[in-house]
């Protein structure tokens, strides 16, 4: 290659020689032997310097290509990105760093667009970025995250330049994404630790071994009064009760020495003048300071106090209270010991209790073990049950008589208070009630089987008229109908008036519709398919005769092949009816849900449901119950009579869910008389 090169750099040179040194022969002529032995002396040691020169030249070049290829390298293989794209944002050159952060090969990123590997948001940042670097603006550092197949974004930094041609923006990609994670990670660790130290209940505050506050949190401002700034202008001695000041200084001491503060109690001065209790913690914190938590114990110690006094207020009070009161202490060895009883127990029980004092439970009243009473005073001792209240019968060869109310309470951890009277009388008394109220429920079960066999009857006498009427209607306004029709058959045979047959024609017309009418007349007051084939096929006549007659839609789901009797049969045949009824006046939808099924214990169950604009059940019972409507209410009145009942499921706008029950064993009723 460097021979190649240097032959065409000498053809050149070679014949502009020669055209030199024929132009001076035709202006100077030939030259004679001694100047052409000069000459051609001459051009031999030009000729040395210049294999000289061309011998440097060669090794010159073999050095840059060396150094060129050593800059190749260090650029390909550098582990920064380096990237260079245009002045309209193609990428002109790449080595393999950057290919890698975009996730192509290096080949494939030629002449395509940088930016279609920023993130979007980032984008317009970049373009501007590249802007500033062809204008020549020192440019600082732009931040931008490229974009990743299937894994989140990489924050790289961008450092560029321009070419010296200046026609290529040059940029160093720097990946910064563990770096920015690390100090977000740093940032949030801060964050939280301030978060918790600044909503801290407690207070919290780090000083120095000279006794000023370096920092305190909010809290100390709200116990005390006093601003942060003040806290750490002034020494926190100077907030110290005077009595507290010594041991104070004492334990601040141990803490130089490396000790640890634990459970450390003193008063500290709130700007209104008044001093709280504060119990610390602390250890040492870094070099020459202190890390320190105080609680706000002051109310604990006024209660502490208070319950001193309320202790000896309380003892004092059942010492003199006309109630019988038991102290029972629980010992270490689980054992419940008497401790104290005041003179009203003497009373109440009749006996002296000054010998059982100190004397375990189950020694001084014996007849209290095998029962739950010594384990219910010990779990109260403990804390493990709150306050008990019950009865208890009690007789020992002493003369303790009958029943007695028990309260038993803890006054203090370990120490439990029972208060207890005699409630025979008042037990006997309730004995009498309750065998009184007993006879007057066997009373009420009996008016309630009469009201019961009244109801059925009812419903037999309706059933019977019903029955009649439709008889009626059947064997004779039908019979008349119809013979009506065939008289004015005959009649029309014999008119042959145009007008007159035209009239008659309507006539028939209109007893044709009032023989439908008491047919649809005679069924709807008592459908004979009830008697005929059962409940099940009735419900299946209902879904047609609904559909036809209201244009309502009944999806019917039966279960079972259960069969009340007759009676069980046309009550709930009747109410379902009502039901179905109801949907078509109120629900504002032409579909509704007939489903059958038998539940658990022989009770057959009938859902009736809509999905239509549903209603508040409680206004329609109070609407019903006032007005003495027969809807809803009278469902529920007729299911009660077959011992069942009625179950409503509403809210408007969700449609709504009836539930009709009955238990079949109850509803054997016999059939009443045709």
């Amino acid at each position: 290659m460097s021979g190649a090169g240097m032959h065409g750099t000498g053809l050149p040179l070679r014949r502009m020689a020669e055209e030199r040194v024929a132009n001076r022969e035709q202006h100077t002529g030939p030259l004679e032997p001694a100047e052409m032995v000069k000459a051609l002396h001459e051009l031999m040691v030009h000729q040395v310097e210049l294999e000289l020169q061309n011998e440097e030249l060669i090794a010159t070049r073999s050095e840059l290509e060396d150094n060129t290829k050593l800059l190749t390298d260090l650029y390909d293989f550098a582990p920064v990105g380096y990237l260079s794209i245009s002045s309209n944002g193609l990428i002109r050159q790449v080595n393999f760093m950057a290919a890698r952060m975009l996730g192509r090969e290096r080949g494939l990123l030629l002449d395509e667009y940088f930016t279609q590997f920023v993130a979007p948001e980032n984008r317009q940042e970049l373009s501007d970025f590249v802007s500033r670097v062809f204008a020549e603006d020192g440019t600082q550092p732009c931040e931008i995250n490229l974009l990743q197949q299937g894994q989140p974004n990489m924050i790289v930094s961008l450092k560029g330049g321009l070419s010296p041609n200046g026609l290529v923006c040059r940029m160093a990609i720097i990946d910064i994404t563990e770096q920015r994670r690390v100090e977000a990670a740093v940032r949030k660790k801060n964050e939280d630790l301030d978060r918790i130290f600044n909503l801290s209940h407690d207070l919290l505050g780090i000083a120095d071994h000279s006794g000023h506050f370096r920092r305190v949190n909010p809290e100390f401002e709200r116990v005390l009064g006093y601003s942060c700034e003040e806290l750490t202008t002034r020494k926190f001695v100077s907030f110290i009760h005077p009595d507290d000041i010594p041991a104070t200084l004492n334990e601040v001491a141990r803490i130089k020495a490396g000790e640890n503060l634990m459970d450390f109690v003193n008063r500290f001065r709130c700007v209104d003048g008044s001093y709280r209790w504060l119990e610390w913690r602390a250890v040492p914190y870094g070099d020459g300071l202190m890390c320190a938590v105080a609680r706000d114990i002051t109310e604990r110690k006024m209660a502490i106090e208070t319950l001193r006094h309320s202790e000896e207020k309380f003892r004092s009070i059942i010492e003199t209270s006309p109630t019988a009161f038991y102290a029972y202490q629980l010992q270490n060895d689980d054992q419940i010991i008497l401790m104290h009883a005041n003179a009203a127990a003497d009373e109440e029980l009749g006996i002296k209790h000054a010998g059982l004092i100190g004397m375990r439970l189950e020694d001084a009243f014996p007849n209290l073990v095998g029962t739950d009473v010594p384990e219910i005073y010990r779990s109260i001792a403990k804390g493990e049950l709150n306050n008990q209240r019950f009865e208890i019968r009690y007789e020992d060869e002493n003369g303790i008589p009958g029943f007695f109310e028990v309260h038993a309470f803890q006054t203090n951890p370990g120490v439990i208070g029972v208060g207890f009277s005699d409630i025979s009388e008042r037990r006997m008394a309730q004995e009498e009630l309750e065998k009184r109220v007993r006879q007057r429920t066997a009373e009420l079960q009996h008016r309630k089987s009469e009201l019961r066999a009244l109801a059925d009857e009812l419903s037999h006498a309706e059933e019977r008229e019903r029955q009649r009427i439709a008889l009626v209607i059947h064997e004779d306004l039908q019979q008349m109908l119809v013979a009506a029709l065939l008289n004015l058959g005959m009649l029309k045979s014999k008119v042959t008036d145009a007008g007159v047959l035209r009239e008659l024609g309507h006539i028939e017309e209109m007893i044709r519709t009032s023989v439908k009418t008491a047919r649809a007349l005679t069924a709807e007051l008592s459908p004979p398919i009830i008697r005929q084939c059962g409940l099940a096929a009735a419900f299946e006549w209902l879904q047609t005769w609904c559909g036809e007659k209201y244009g309502l839609e009944v999806r019917l789901d039966i279960e079972n092949t259960a069969q009340p009797s007759i009676d069980a049969s046309v009550t709930v045949f009747r109410c379902v009816r009502e039901l179905l009824f109801n949907i078509v006046k109120h629900a504002g939808i032409q579909e509704a849900r007939l489903r059958v099924w038998l539940a658990d214990d022989d009770i057959l169950k009938i859902e009736v449901s809509d999905a239509g604009c549903g209603f508040d059940p409680e206004v329609i019972r109070v609407r019903e119950g006032l007005n003495g409507g027969f809807g809803l209410m009278s469902v529920h009145k007729r299911m009660e009579w077959l011992g069942g009942g009625l179950e409503i499921e509403s809210s408007l706008g969700t449609g709504s869910h009836f539930t009709l029950w009955f238990p079949l064993q109850s509803t054997d009723h016999a059939e009443p008389n045709k």
